[in-house]
């Protein structure tokens, strides 16, 4: 279901109906040739695929297993509070994490009805 495909300067564009449905990350290594580049993008969306999202590889992320970036992740709750931590206001911050917090537990429970 989520795939990774890699892009370098020396990339063959291929097929990729094999990725219907499914959550695709490029991870740009390198890119020279913008109109190769989009030949592969474009392909992956005829493909049909769920999401599409394009890093560049500035951490190597061809290296990092997906267990690592998957430990590495937060939940929605933490980056709600950090967020708000990191906010530049005078509005009370407790106040403002509770009220995002009651917000996206009001949207979880409407999604799951």
């Amino acid at each position: 279901m989520f795939h990774k495909v890699f892009y370098n300067n020396e990339y063959k564009v291929a097929e990729y109906d094999h990725l219907k449905d499914c959550f695709v990350k490029v991870i740009v290594q390198s890119r020279d040739n913008p109109l190769q580049f989009d030949m592969l993008i474009d392909k992956l969306e005829k493909a049909g695929i769920a999401d599409l999202q394009v890093v560049d590889d500035h951490m190597h992320m061809d290296l990092q297993d997906d267990d690592d970036i998957i430990e590495s992740a937060e939940d929605t709750m933490t980056i709600l509070s950090k967020f708000c931590e990191q906010l530049d206001t005078t509005a009370d911050k407790k106040r403002l994490d509770n009220l995002l917090r009651n917000l996206y537990n009001e949207a979880i429970n409407i999604e799951s009805t």
